[in-house]
């Protein structure tokens, strides 16, 4: 669920269970997957995806865990225009 001071562009997509922190900004046509989590001060860019479950092509030998956790985007972090993140990601701003 949102916080009252998160700041969400009316064409973004939030999906129920998601956890957003105070003072986040989503911009126009980004996707916000269940489960996801956004700390406090996180930006979001136009038409970003985040927390997207992986897939894997029919011949890939990799093995996805049932149970892999929401994507967790730290406090502070900045997502470029266009980004993509998968489910089963933890991201945290990097140290000026």
């Amino acid at each position: 669920m949102p916080d009252r001071q998160a700041r969400i562009h009316r064409t973004a997509c939030v999906e129920e269970e998601t956890q957003i922190g105070p003072d986040v900004e989503i911009g126009p046509y980004a996707v916000i997957m269940k489960g996801t989590i956004l700390g406090a001060g996180v930006r979001v860019g136009a038409h970003s995806v985040l927390g997207q479950r992986p897939t894997k092509a029919k011949t890939s030998s990799l093995r996805l865990d049932p149970d892999l956790p929401g994507l967790s985007v730290g406090s502070g972090t900045v997502i470029g225009v266009g980004a993509g993140y998968m489910q089963g990601r933890a991201l945290a701003p990097t140290a000026s």
